[in-house]
């Protein structure tokens, strides 16, 4: 569904849904059959005492019991701080038959209201970290998904909010590094574009040994040979081919970091390779490539030199973010 960039727009929905829409499903996934028969036995007993046992904590506390108890079957309200105290609450009325504790002790008190103040520390600790985790993840998906379909400023904007949760995340870094390369060819501002490309070089590197991923060491590749550093982009761009033989990418950024180095017959051997292979594979999602490879054999066969005006055409480097980055 979502391939289809028509519906891109409906990820935004998608992506608020963190959990499942049902507190019982939930524990019945997560703790098993007895363990979901205990969550919805204990709210049964809540119920039961509140109408039978306390009558004179008022009526409130039954609605309030019964509302959360239906309301459960259509959301999951326990990631909520706010409705994990009331619960607290409501089973703090509860009568008991079991025990029973003087509280005129003055040590007695404390320890209960300082195990209270703990449980409620706990509970909220938990919530606020459950929450950013799940913000986490939602800005993390959108950035690789808005990555793919080549919609960079989106994908920027994403992956900034996560990092302003947390700074460290690599899957952020990762995201933010290549979008940064992927954008800057509709910077207008040549200046700005280049500090675009080196930001995203410098994020790409702080995440360097910790992620081996192919569309990695191809941005870093790529983003290099954007600011003319070919020594160390080929150096990524050989490493990344190595990983993956059969892979087209690789090889048709080989050929752009050697016609950039003039080294034309090598360039012109891995272009030559890049058509032949993708001819061969004959699938769809690889004539993107094909038809850049051929396109761009055209215009180098006649005159190499053609390759600094190819590195500054705006539509070419479009279609080759495209390939490098949100292929």
């Amino acid at each position: 569904f979502f391939q289809n960039p028509e519906n891109i727009g409906y990820a935004y929905k998608v992506s608020e849904s963190v959990t499942m829409n049902n507190q019982y499903l939930k524990y019945f996934i997560e703790l098993g059959i007895f363990g979901g028969l205990i969550f919805m036995l204990l709210w049964i007993i809540v119920i039961y005492k509140c109408m039978f046992y306390r009558k004179d904590l008022g009526y409130w506390f039954v609605f309030v019991s019964v509302i959360l108890f239906v309301h459960l079957f259509f959301d999951s309200l326990f990631s909520s701080i706010t409705i994990s105290s009331l619960f607290i609450m409501i089973l703090s009325f509860l009568p008991s038959d079991y025990w029973k504790v003087s509280l005129d002790n003055r040590v007695i008190r404390i320890l209960f209201l300082s195990i209270f103040i703990i449980l409620i520390c706990i509970l909220y600790t938990i919530n606020i970290q459950m929450y950013k985790e799940s913000k986490l993840d939602k800005y993390e998906r959108l950035a690789e998904m808005f990555l793919q379909y080549a919609k960079y400023d989106y994908s920027l904007y994403n992956s900034r909010q996560a990092l302003a949760i947390n700074p460290s995340s690599i899957q952020s870094k990762y995201c933010l590094g290549r979008a940064l390369i992927g954008n800057s060819t509709l910077n207008p501002d040549s200046i700005q574009r280049k500090e675009d490309i080196k930001e995203g070089i410098e994020l790409l590197n702080e995440i360097n040994g910790k992620v081996y991923y192919r569309d990695y060491y191809l941005a870093l590749s790529y983003g290099l040979l954007k600011v003319g550093q070919i020594d160390n982009s080929v150096k990524y761009a050989i490493l990344v081919h190595e990983m993956f033989r059969e892979q087209l990418r690789p090889i048709l950024l080989l050929s752009i970091i050697n016609y950039c180095s003039s080294n034309t017959p090598l360039g012109k051997m891995y272009l030559d390779e890049c058509i032949q292979k993708s001819q061969d594979i004959n699938k769809t999602n690889y004539n993107q490539i094909h038809n850049f490879s051929l396109k761009i054999k055209m215009m180098l066969d006649s005159q190499p030199e053609n390759i600094d005006s190819i590195m500054n055409n705006q539509d070419i480097l479009l279609s080759l973010d495209s390939i490098m980055i949100a292929h």
